[in-house]
């Protein structure tokens, strides 16, 4: 079967550099393009907590601050992703970008599907046991959930010159 579409999930980890890589070579090998994707887990329940105990006011609107704080986010993921979208077109690879602010596991399943997309490319941290039960897998809910085949890559290799 051959992977026309690939969506890459990158976060900010150590391991995004790895997972690009691997989706350049992928790409090559199956002359896929890339949708690379990232997101902001956005979770302003957080901040209702907070702002019912202290009496929200204008000068403690938490809402606000999580807004203003998931926009600032999102400019800086939007950058990264240029950056390896101009990266895979000097590759020779086609690229276009996603991004988004909510939870990661269904943004990634949610795009992949808009897009038509035959394969999920991403990384996983290596939680386990009780980590991952309170904390979640982004990598667990995607491969339980998508609709496609789901590639996980686990572990670094050496980084590529830019």
């Amino acid at each position: 079967m051959a992977f026309h579409k690939i969506l890459v999930a990158l976060d900010n980890s150590d391991s995004a550099e790895s997972i690009f890589i691997q989706a350049i070579d992928l790409a090559h090998r199956e002359e896929s393009e890339l949708m690379l994707f990232s997101c902001v887990e956005w979770a302003p329940s957080l901040y209702k907590d907070i702002s019912n105990s202290l009496g929200s006011t204008p000068e403690h609107d938490f809402s606000a601050i999580d807004l203003e704080m998931t926009q600032i986010n999102l400019s800086k993921i939007k950058a990264r992703l240029e950056t390896y979208q101009e990266r895979a077109t000097k590759a020779n690879v086609k690229a276009k970008l996603a991004y988004d602010a909510g939870e990661p596991g269904f943004l990634i399943c949610k795009n992949a599907e808009a897009w038509g997309a035959e394969l999920i490319l991403l990384g996983r941290r290596g939680r386990s046991g009780l980590t991952e039960l309170m904390l979640g897998s982004v990598s667990s809910y995607v491969m339980h959930r998508a609709n496609r085949s789901v590639l996980v890559i686990q572990g670094d290799l050496p980084k590529l010159d830019a």
